[in-house]
């Protein structure tokens, strides 16, 4: 009865000026959300891998961290997708059931977050934009219900690209995100949210330090709460510490360790002792040491001999426990100092596992993952002159957003060209392709009306066949019964 409803309403009310005008507006609202957020994750996919992790760890399940990569570049691209298509009108039944399945993931998910507050904010724009967990969850409930409206009334307003050619679109846009992932996840991200970008002062002249804050994560049961240094809890009491986290942002010119980087040799500050605020200095970031392998000490040595020669401070960052450091020193065997810091800091510092920083005067010049640098040209004395730049395996020529988004729109730009067009030959032919595929739904819309009344009208055949004979059968029982020569 409801569902019957549903539909009359959406039947007769589909063709109304406000009815368009708010699917229009919902279009846009939900396909422009859709679009941005799933590109500020795939610009960095690095960052959503750290953000799903997190995740894993707060519900317990910190054995499924392996999936955190491939989910990752599934859901910006999934997001980045359907945004795309509803902007466009594309695959607009499919574009628009799919938002809404996302959302009906996304809002109860978020409201869970909401209420235990797992992390310091749900990660849903990247670090493009940071807002606070509850308006998450009232910005889903906000885009389920637009996405809600868009199931039956998007397919009943126009496209932006024909259906024709709605497959060119999709695979074009598909293309873009991945060349996005892949060049944020290789080797940086194409635009950097994070504080420490390139030319940013990391250090400056010897001067007034200023110690970061943190906040530390303990567990106990399935409760997990952050906690000052004030604050701490009392283990007798079943807490387990977790992690700790940074607070404070990266303050520029503040002195030795400027932001929140300190380099620790066990107890001991020596970041002013190690890091020279001139100079060359190339920096090695492990944010896990316990995930580093073996598999990358020859190109760690190869760059450490390379910066000897140069007559570069070359030194490793990394975060752990004290024996995964130690094995991963002895497993290296190389002749750098290794010293540990604060993870958080390190993942905002580099995206990679691990990551090199190089830093000129203090200043950030340049930084990639280590599995972007050819490790075969480091090795060769000769490129001793050459920037370390200019021995990665993706040039930064390729990793530029301006040309992917000039081929990008002059591609979209073509195929709405050739959809709304009708003089030209191509269009004229896919205009008759797509008047074909109208007439095809109408003929199958027909169908299923007719097969419905045939069923109905079958149905109520039947009913008054069966109504009849059992109409028949109580008149002959009740004659029977009243016949006086019936002893």
């Amino acid at each position: 009865m409801l569902f019957s409803r549903l539909s009359r309403f959406v039947s007769h009310s589909a063709g109304r000026w406000w009815v368009k005008g708010i699917t229009y507006l919902l279009r846009v609202a939900v396909g422009g959300t859709f679009l941005v957020s799933g590109f500020a994750k795939g610009v960095d996919p690095w960052g959503s891998v750290y953000k799903i992790q997190e995740y894993l760890h707060a519900m317990g399940m910190a054995e499924l961290t392996g999936i955190a990569v491939p989910a990752s570049f599934l859901l910006s691209g999934a997001e980045f997708l359907i945004g795309a298509m509803l902007l466009l009108g594309c695959f607009r039944r499919g574009a628009a059931v799919m938002a809404f399945a996302t959302m009906c993931f996304m809002l109860p998910f978020s409201a869970w977050v909401a209420l235990r507050n797992p992390v310091s904010d749900c990660g849903c724009f990247g670090d493009a934009f940071v807002i606070s967990n509850a308006a998450t969850f009232w910005k889903n409930v906000a885009l389920t219900l637009a996405a809600m409206w868009l199931v039956p009334f998007n397919r009943k307003i126009h496209w932006g690209v024909t259906p024709a050619l709605q497959w060119f679109a999709a695979l074009a846009f598909s293309l873009f995100i991945v060349f996005v992932e892949y060049t944020g996840y290789v080797a940086q991200p194409i635009i950097d949210f994070r504080p420490y970008k390139i030319g940013s002062k990391l250090l400056a002249a010897q001067g007034a330090e200023s110690d970061p804050e943190y906040e530390f994560i303990y567990k106990r049961g399935e409760e997990t709460r952050s906690f000052s240094i004030d604050s701490l809890p009392d283990e007798a009491e079943g807490w387990e510490y977790v992690d700790r986290r940074a607070l404070t942002q990266p303050v520029v010119n503040s002195g030795a360790g400027v932001g929140n980087l300190h380099l620790w040799e066990g107890d001991s500050d020596v970041t002013g002792d190690v890091l020279p605020s001139e100079g060359k200095v190339v920096i090695l970031t492990i944010p896990d040491v316990a995930h580093a392998t073996p598999a990358s000490a020859w190109k760690i040595n190869a760059l450490a001999d390379r910066a000897q020669r140069r007559g570069e401070t070359f030194l490793a960052a990394v975060a752990g426990g004290e024996v995964a450091t130690t094995d991963w020193a002895e497993a290296t065997s190389g002749a750098f100092g290794i010293y540990t810091a604060d993870d958080t800091v390190l993942k905002e510092m580099v995206r990679g596992e691990p990551g090199v920083v190089e830093l000129t005067d203090g200043t950030i010049t340049w930084k990639s993952a280590l599995k972007n640098i050819d490790g075969d040209e480091v090795m060769l004395e000769s490129n001793d002159v050459r920037p370390l730049e200019a021995l990665t395996m993706l040039p930064a020529r390729l990793r530029r957003l301006t040309p992917a988004v000039a081929i990008l729109s002059i591609v979209l730009a073509t195929l709405m060209l050739l959809s709304f067009s009708t003089k030209l030959p191509f269009a004229q032919r896919i205009k008759r392709r797509e008047e074909r595929m109208l007439q095809i739904q109408r003929e199958r819309k027909m169908l299923r009306k007719l097969r419905k009344e045939s069923l109905r009208h079958k149905g109520v055949q039947k009913i008054h066949s069966i109504s009849k004979t059992s109409k028949t059968s109580r008149t002959s029982r009740t004659s029977k019964t009243t016949d006086p020569k019936n002893p």
